[in-house]
């Protein structure tokens, strides 16, 4: 998974990440952030698998964007286990995650966050309807906003980043275009794609995957 954005043309395009260059169009990374990269891999690669195998058929996937993994991470490294103002994120979903481990493995801290928010859905589902109603959001005891949002079908940006504080570790991961509305469907329930056609608009169809990917 990856970014998509205007080619670049020289290394002053690519800002998101420092010491960046530009080689045929695409932003090249510079040092690497011991860790991030397979925090990333096991962010995406969790969503991804668990909702394939718990979930009804789903037939679109998730972009993995920087720009929001880069929001995520300013917040994540304030170490206040608390959402960010929603004036930090225009426009963006959020779930946050914390283990009073310190320096806990970073994939395992992507990993188990993403496992935990899944499991809302085993332990207390959602009906048949799929709706997000205003019924399901105020059951005592028992939350799934946390499943909602990463299944909400129109937030098909992701972005995820994992802090280590002085006596936690924290995870905070991003969706655009937020989702979590009351009275709104989760997401369509349909048949994994065979082509191309099988997508709406310019989604592309993965057939290993059955997935639509967004374009």
């Amino acid at each position: 998974m990856w970014q998509t954005g205007t080619a670049c043309t020289t290394a002053a395009d690519c800002t998101i990440y420092a010491n960046s260059g530009c080689a045929a169009g695409l932003c090249t990374k510079g040092a690497d952030v011991p860790g991030r990269q397979d925090a990333q891999d096991g962010i995406a690669l969790t969503h991804f698998i668990t909702f394939k195998s718990w979930l009804p058929d789903m037939s679109r996937i998730q972009v993995y964007d920087c720009s929001v993994e880069a929001t995520a991470l300013k917040h994540a490294q304030k170490c206040v286990y608390q959402h960010s103002a929603s004036a930090d994120r225009p426009g963006l979903g959020e779930n946050i995650y914390m283990t009073s481990a310190v320096n806990f493995d970073k994939v395992k801290a992507a990993t188990q966050a993403s496992q935990l928010w899944w499991n809302e859905l085993k332990q207390y589902g959602v009906g048949p309807s799929n709706n997000l109603t205003t019924a399901l959001w105020n059951r005592p005891n028992t939350q799934i906003g946390h499943y909602s949002q990463m299944a909400w079908e129109t937030s098909y940006r992701l972005g995820c980043a994992v802090a280590h504080c002085s006596t936690f570790t924290m995870g905070v991961c991003q969706y655009g275009p937020a989702g979590n509305y009351l009275n709104r469907l989760i997401y369509t329930i349909g048949n994994p794609c065979t082509s191309n056609a099988g997508c709406p608009g310019t989604y592309t169809c993965n057939v290993a995957e059955g997935l639509c990917n967004v374009v």
